[in-house]
């Protein structure tokens, strides 16, 4: 059934709300990009509550149009690409508030020990493009970065992470982002870390069966390569490969996740054996 002229112009007049608070909180978050290295730090605290309280309105309009833009099935095509707008908005909201609150925080943390207030600035991180394929590694060499740098606060540490990472990842930590936590950067990192590493069954598959030197590389050089594969790999951890590999297809890949990483080998193949067991009676 086709919505009422009523349910239209209500979608109309939610979206408009949305868009004009959106406008606002864009022209605010530019201000304060463009301020960012100059900025006081009273001005960063003013700047930094208008900015939450304005995105906090804006995330509010937006939840109340997409329920109205759902109820009168409005079209896909226009839902992403609202959704794809608020979700620019949300991530570039996000940096800036992290930075105005490393400022503030760095700020306060020298007054209140009654020393020379230290710069506020985030040092310039130099680092190739958040690797997904090696994460493990990746965070390693960045914090190796983060050493060189005197880089210790959590808030500096989370802002230079964001830089690094894609508009797809980046969103993945928003609920990071809002909770306005003091160990917003070693959350990041676990969530990533696990996100996108190989499980334990995957990396020990691709070290002895699928990764081999490339012309004319040292073996020296191909093992410091494959190294960070068997990082936290016990001998174990092989047994239950070597042994696992053997079972039919679709009770490997149901065991090669967490359930790999949690059980011995004793009740790693007892397991194996039962879904074994009923998916053969299934057959039958």
């Amino acid at each position: 059934m086709a919505p009422t002229k009523k349910c239209v112009e209500n979608e109309k007049s939610t979206f408009d709300k949305f868009d004009n608070l959106k406008v606002r909180l864009n022209a605010l978050t530019g201000f304060a990009e463009k301020k960012i290295e100059t900025i006081s730090v009273p001005a960063a605290k003013s700047t930094f509550e208008s900015i939450l309280d304005l995105s906090r309105d804006c995330t509010s309009a937006y939840e109340i149009w997409l329920e109205v833009a759902n109820s009168i099935s409005l079209s896909d095509d226009k839902i992403s690409e609202v959704k794809k707008d608020f979700n620019n908005v949300c991530i570039v909201t996000d940096q800036i508030l992290i930075e105005l609150n490393a400022i503030i925080g760095i700020k306060d943390q020298a007054e209140a020990k009654d020393v020379k207030a230290p710069s506020t600035r985030t040092p310039k991180v130099e680092l190739r493009q958040f690797d997904k394929g090696n994460t493990r590694l990746w965070f390693d060499h960045l914090e190796i970065v983060f050493r060189t740098k005197n880089i210790d606060a959590e808030e500096q540490r989370f802002a230079a992470l964001l830089k690094f990472l894609d508009e797809t990842t980046s969103s993945m930590l928003t609920s990071i982002t809002r909770s306005e936590a003091k160990n917003q950067y070693t959350e990041a990192r676990r969530l990533l870390i696990k996100e996108f590493s190989m499980s334990k069954y995957d990396r020990v598959k691709s070290y002895l069966h699928e990764m081999a030197p490339m012309a004319d590389e040292r073996l020296t050089h191909f093992a410091a390569r494959v190294d960070v594969l068997f990082e936290d790999i016990t001998i174990n951890d092989v047994r239950k490969f070597c042994l696992l590999r053997h079972a039919p297809a679709p009770v490997r890949l149901q065991l090669a996740g967490n359930r790999f990483d949690d059980l011995d080998v004793h009740d790693l193949l007892q397991e194996a054996d039962t879904l074994t067991q009923r998916a053969n009676q299934d057959m039958q």
